[in-house]
């Protein structure tokens, strides 16, 4: 109940949902994530746009994968609440 979605919202072209508490979540089906140039700079960019949207009470980043360390510190310092492995938490609490 505390997560339900409100809306979509448009990231700088990164879709996301925000939650009825006014957070922006971005869930991704990715094996990993490292902070190369590339995603640096669409990470700014979509925190950027997000910035921008009123109402806005924090960013979540879910991923089915890993995080390196190294790209985990720089978005935790940003402002981003990472979550990988997010569906074995969805599936545990699902019973499987």
């Amino acid at each position: 109940k505390e997560k339900s979605v409100s809306s979509f919202v448009d990231a700088a072209g990164v879709p996301m949902v925000m939650t009825k508490n006014g957070v922006v979540v971005g869930i991704f089906p990715l094996d990993h994530i490292a902070w190369t140039p590339a995603f640096a700079q669409k990470a700014t960019a979509a925190a950027s746009a997000i910035n921008a949207i009123p109402g806005v009470t924090g960013k979540e980043l879910w991923i089915t994968g890993t995080v390196d360390p190294v790209a985990r510190k720089v978005l935790e310092e940003k402002g981003w609440k990472v979550q990988d492995r997010y569906q074995e938490q969805i599936f545990t609490m699902l019973g499987y």
